[in-house]
């Protein structure tokens, strides 16, 4: 509940890199939970990409801050796609790897 919580989010992306880093761990143990359990429901790899990705505003403070975060974030998404955790739909895909790709670049 806390990772999709709005007042959790700004709160925690008030403190910069280590804010990033912090939301990009706790996406990471969603996926470590995911593959031990078996009980993430894909609804929630949905809801992370909307807020985490799709969301402008929330993915340009990610980005500012600690675009590695970003990047990472992104990497997991696919990483539960692949293992069948989460099936997304095409046109989320498509901007995830639009994005994905801008952030690439930004990194080089």
């Amino acid at each position: 509940t806390r990772l999709l919580n709005p007042k959790w989010i700004n709160a925690i992306l008030e403190h910069g890199y280590d804010g990033a880093r912090e939301v990009m761990k706790r996406i990471e143990y969603l996926l470590g939970h995911a593959v031990l359990t078996k009980a993430v429901s894909e609804w929630m790899w949905t809801e992370v990409a909307k807020t985490y990705v799709s969301n402008t505003e929330i993915r340009e403070k990610i980005r500012r801050s600690n675009p590695w975060a970003l990047h990472r974030v992104i990497e997991i998404l696919y990483e539960a796609y692949r293992r069948g955790y989460w099936k997304p739909s095409e046109e989320l895909l498509e901007e995830i790897e639009k994005i994905r790709l801008e952030i690439e670049r930004s990194l080089e």
